[in-house]
């Protein structure tokens, strides 16, 4: 596209796990896969 622009937002992939808030912040680069599996080390799951 003429004029456009390209986002590559695959290094936004940082992910935290607060358990004392309930709360999951995932970058914009993050899987899904990746968002479960950190939500698992800390006891929890991601179900998208």
């Amino acid at each position: 596209m003429k004029g456009g622009i390209v986002l590559d937002m695959k290094r936004l992939h940082d992910i935290v796990v607060r358990v004392e808030d309930g709360l999951v912040e995932a970058g914009a680069g993050a899987t899904l896969q990746e968002v479960d599996a950190e939500c698992r080390r800390h006891g929890y799951f991601f179900p998208p």
